[in-house]
């Protein structure tokens, strides 16, 4: 903010507010120095990563994440490269785009014998999380220094009270942790070679994953407008040039949607009646509590939700808090354009369309809720902060294991076992149906299922 004097004859002088933009744009893009990393913290890091697994694994209940092959993990993924050729199979679109980072994966399962492809697709999906988690709380450092707040904006990544019956441990959705952290390369400004690298990374892989990436356009023209640096003018031309594939490919009549998915949904009012009702209640709540048909017992309880987000935009107006406004009108701005992009491009409301949404939402409370630096009484200072947390604590263990159709199963070992039963009478080069939840089904060649860990000649 900067401020102008304005003087009217006979009458005091008043003080007139200004937006400063560039100081704002400075505040939003500040340089993360970054420091020498002494290996305890590499250890740290690196159990961090394991325990994230390790949770996000324990979250599934019923037949578990480690013996069931969850969906298009299976019927899409791991059939395609089990059956085609590693760039045949990367260059194959799903949805009408392509999806390289579930299609990497994919090509690592069929590495391991076919016994273990359900757990190399969970433990796949598990990992990449927690370490997108762990690249989170490292990029945002520069705006919050307070331990507690860079685990509330990356913790729930893992354990995202929103989208449990479908997220957790699939390659498939791994596009929405990807969008989430793909905001945050946007805003980070890392000092060393390796940070930058990460965040091109970060960058490439969700944009050759997701055509929803098209959202982070303005933010990265802005950025290189501001910076004027030659890595906010990389992360710009990477985000184009994948876009470019991407729709480029559409246009060309390569990339089809298929008439199996819901045709887009052109009304912006739905949409954003929708964010209204979904994503931001159900990340300050839990999708257990704000779930389900929008009725009259719906409406109370999503409206409770937008009173813990007033309360806490209240104490950041009343400076109880030291507020990051511009980072937090840039994250909440995202989980607004993500969700209303997926609604319209989706045609239709799903709960996993709110997962980025919702943990964006989440970062801009907390960017909203940083203790204040003041001569106010030092036990007061953190109080929001540790409301927020503490409430957030207790949303993600309520919501943290569910009941779902993959916990129905049936589980991988069972299928597998009968597939192998019906390719023994079948000639070599022949396919079988494999059931995989749910309800679904994965065409895969005998010669995978036969061999086990030999890849089928290609």
């Amino acid at each position: 903010m900067s401020g102008g004097t304005a003087v009217r004859p006979g009458r005091r002088t008043v003080r007139v507010r200004q937006f400063d933009l560039r100081g704002a744009a400075d505040r939003l893009w500040l340089v993360d120095p970054g420091r020498p990393v002494p290996w305890t913290r590499w250890l740290l890091a690196v159990l961090a990563v394991g325990g994230g697994t390790v949770l996000s694994l324990l979250r599934q209940a019923g037949a578990g994440a480690l013996d069931t092959l969850w969906a298009e993990d299976g019927r899409v993924f791991l059939a395609d490269a089990a059956a085609r050729s590693t760039l045949d199979a990367l260059a194959t679109p799903y949805g009408g785009y392509f999806n390289t980072v579930p299609r990497l994966l994919a090509e690592v399962m069929v590495w391991f014998p076919a016994d273990r492809a359900a757990a190399v697709a969970a433990v796949e999906a598990a990992v990449v999380t927690s370490v997108l988690a762990l690249v989170v709380f490292t990029a945002c450092r520069s705006h919050l220094t307070e331990v507690p707040l860079r685990l509330l904006v990356s913790v729930p990544m893992v354990v995202v009270p929103v989208g449990m019956a479908e997220v957790p441990n699939s390659i498939s959705y791994l596009h929405w942790p990807l969008l989430y952290t793909s905001l945050w390369m946007f805003v980070w400004v890392p000092a060393s070679r390796t940070g930058r690298l990460v965040a091109t990374a970060v960058v490439v892989l969700t944009v050759l994953s997701d055509l929803l990436a098209l959202v982070f356009v303005p933010l990265a023209v802005a950025r290189w407008y501001v910076r004027r640096d030659r890595h906010s003018a990389l992360l710009a031309g990477v985000l184009v040039v994948g876009l470019g594939l991407q729709f480029g490919t559409m246009a060309l009549g390569v990339n089809q949607r298929g008439p199996a998915f819901a045709p887009p949904r052109p009304d912006p009012v739905w949409a954003l009646l929708e964010f209204v009702l979904r994503p931001v209640p159900q990340a300050v709540l839990g999708e257990r509590l704000v779930s389900g048909r929008i009725d009259a017992g719906y409406l109370p309880v999503a409206m409770l939700g937008w009173l813990v987000v007033a309360a806490v935009v209240v104490v950041a107006l009343r400076r109880l808090s030291r507020p990051d406004w511009p980072l937090a009108a840039v994250l909440a701005g995202g989980a607004l354009a993500l969700y209303v992009e997926s609604l319209i491009g989706g045609g239709q409301s799903i709960v996993r369309y709110a997962v980025a949404p919702a943990l964006m939402t989440l970062a801009a409370l907390a960017a909203l809720v940083r203790p204040a630096r003041d001569d106010r009484p030092g036990r007061w200072k953190s109080v929001p902060m540790y409301a927020l947390v503490g409430l957030l604590t207790v949303v993600c263990a309520v919501n943290l294991r569910t009941h779902n159709a993959r916990a129905d199963g049936p589980p991988w070992h069972t299928t597998l076992a009968e597939a192998r039963a019906v390719c023994a009478g079948l000639p070599p080069d022949a396919v079988v149906r494999v059931p995989v939840p749910p309800g679904q089904v994965a065409v895969l060649p005998c010669p995978y299922l036969r061999r086990g860990a030999a890849r089928p000649a290609r």
